[in-house]
């Protein structure tokens, strides 16, 4: 929804048009390891470099992470920002990226017939024109997505 409602027309028909024709799978990715419910105090970060950001981290238990193409990750942005929130910013990554790794979690006790599993990035490119437009409003982003 908040691709709908906030993303460009070129990111519109770039990654919704492909995922409504079934084209694409896509997942969302907020939680990570040590995280707990507290989504302010995530530790995979963003940084501009030219004309990419470079994200570093983990999310954990996120659903059709090793089936899904796209991603809308919540990350740090800004850790020095005065309310930890307000540093969070949302991004679309295409999870075949270089520096991006996915898998699944074995062994779980309930939801076997659901893929859950996890994503990392290590220096994983995101292009500047993916940001979401919101920057710095990751947790409202994240808050829609739910």
């Amino acid at each position: 929804m908040n691709l709908f409602q906030w993303g460009t027309e070129e990111q519109k028909q770039k990654f919704l048009v492909p995922l409504a024709k079934g084209e694409k799978i896509g997942c969302g990715a907020f939680t990570e390891p040590g995280m707990g419910s507290d989504v302010a105090a995530m530790t995979t970060s963003a940084k501009r470099d030219g004309d990419f950001y470079i994200l570093n981290g983990e999310k954990m238990w996120i659903s059709l992470a090793s089936k899904a193409d796209l991603a809308m990750v919540t990350v740090k942005t800004n850790p020095s920002a005065k309310k930890p929130s307000e540093g969070l910013s949302t991004f679309i990554v295409d999870l075949h990226s270089e520096g991006v790794k996915t898998g699944d979690l074995h062994g779980k006790l309930g939801v076997r017939a659901g893929a859950t599993g996890w994503i990392s990035f290590t220096d994983g490119e995101s292009p500047c024109g993916e940001p979401h437009r919101r920057r710095g409003r990751g947790i409202q982003d994240h808050h829609v997505w739910l």
